[in-house]
């Protein structure tokens, strides 16, 4: 009987061929794993990105006109267009940050600040050819969109003709009021998730956004206020100066003069705006004639 011969070289290259094999297949299998396992975790990887500064404002609850300080959360609706507003107590708070330099404390008087920035549908009310146009292909005109493609003058105009066809005066926000708006609710040291509150550029769950959307779309502010970070930016009422010493000594609701400079500011980010240049403290300009398709604007009314 002829014996099966066993060639040790031969057989230590077919454990190494099969061990190759076994070794490939058990990196596959463990590469594949760890890919699946990566995109599992993706969306919560994503919804713990979170804002780059920490706020640092005051209250430890959410706003409402029982028990609060001076009517805080107290809702007025004007009585034309339907405007929601929302007061916003006096109070002081350390305006600006690390990035776009530290003001210093500021004081602000109560005052009630539109929940929504205003829409296409509202401005057409006074402007009734107005189109906020498009970018990239996506509409910005649609009703309940911000209204964009607006100068700052024609923001003031709007507040005007409001004014008189209402007998409530109305106007922007002086850049003091915003910011403390913007901050008034969280607590202390408190940090939230990007994109959670506002229509950016990076929306923290890996999507980019491609216009603005309709006002109120994202979560509520604990000021009750909506998309004061993203969907539009927003005219405010002051001139632009770069200087944080610009209030010299007015602390109590200071505003720049606008014959100081053509420059206006804008604050808030748009949907094209990162979550850095969308925090409460970050301020960039234009000149006040000019119109951009990612900028309009909110309303404080005075009842």
């Amino acid at each position: 009987m002829q014996q099966c011969q066993i060639d040790p070289a031969a057989s230590r290259a077919g454990l190494a061929s099969r061990g190759g094999y076994f070794v490939s297949l058990i990196t596959k299998k463990t590469v594949s794993i760890a890919i699946l396992f990566f995109l599992l975790q993706v969306p919560t990887l994503a919804s713990a990105v979170t804002w780059p500064i920490e706020r640092r404002h005051f209250q430890d609850d959410m706003p409402g006109s029982e028990g609060k300080p001076d009517g805080a959360g107290e809702i007025w609706v004007d009585p034309l267009i339907g405007i929601g507003f929302v007061r916003l107590p006096p109070g002081c708070f350390d305006m600006g940050d690390d990035r776009a330099g530290l003001v210093g404390q500021v004081c602000v008087d109560g005052f009630f600040l539109g929940r929504h920035e205003i829409t296409n549908a509202q401005f057409r009310r006074f402007r009734a050819s107005h189109d906020s146009g498009s970018k990239a292909g996506y509409s910005l005109d649609g009703d309940d969109q911000p209204v964009v493609n607006v100068s700052w003058q024609d923001a003031v105009a709007f507040a005007s003709w409001l004014s008189e066809e209402t007998g409530t005066p109305f106007r922007l926000a002086t850049e003091a009021e915003w910011e403390y708006a913007c901050g008034y609710g969280w607590t202390e040291g408190a940090t939230e998730k990007a994109g959670a509150f506002g229509n950016l550029r990076e929306d923290g769950d890996g999507s980019q956004a491609d216009s603005t959307i309709a006002v109120g779309s994202y979560q509520v502010g604990p000021q009750g206020i909506y998309d004061m970070h993203g969907n539009a930016s927003e005219w405010v009422l002051d001139a632009y100066v770069d200087d944080v010493d610009r209030y010299g000594d007015d602390r109590n609701d200071p505003r720049i003069d606008i014959e100081t400079t053509p420059l206006r500011v804008r604050r808030g980010g748009s949907w094209t705006s990162s979550a850095t240049q969308s925090r409460c403290a970050a301020r960039d300009y234009y000149l006040g004639d000019l119109a951009v398709p990612h900028t309009g604007f909110r309303l404080v009314a005075e009842p």
